[in-house]
């Protein structure tokens, strides 16, 4: 189901031996389109002010350069943050 497949998969057992070697980080766990804010917006998506941005209707994956920062909601041209993952950049 979406980013996963089987043979990625891991047994109980492995998981015992070694769990951090089957851990991902959660953006490669969500299929959504990367939108990548500007720096000098960062302040207000974490405190949940909307941005204006040239879309419309979707949930995205929010980035500043590379990092990962969360989920976002895009509705009438407006982002807002759904869900912050890292608030400390």
């Amino acid at each position: 189901v979406g980013n996963f497949i089987l043979d990625n998969s891991a047994t109980i057992e492995d998981l015992k031996k070694s769990p951090e070697k089957f851990c991902i980080p959660v953006e490669d766990c969500l299929n959504f389109r990367k939108f990548y804010l500007p720096e000098h917006r960062l302040k207000a998506f974490r405190n949940g002010l909307s941005t204006t941005v040239r879309a419309d209707n979707e949930i995205v994956s929010v980035y500043i350069g590379e990092k990962f920062l969360g989920v976002g909601k895009i509705f009438n041209n407006e982002l807002r943050s759904a869900k912050l993952i890292d608030t400390e950049i």
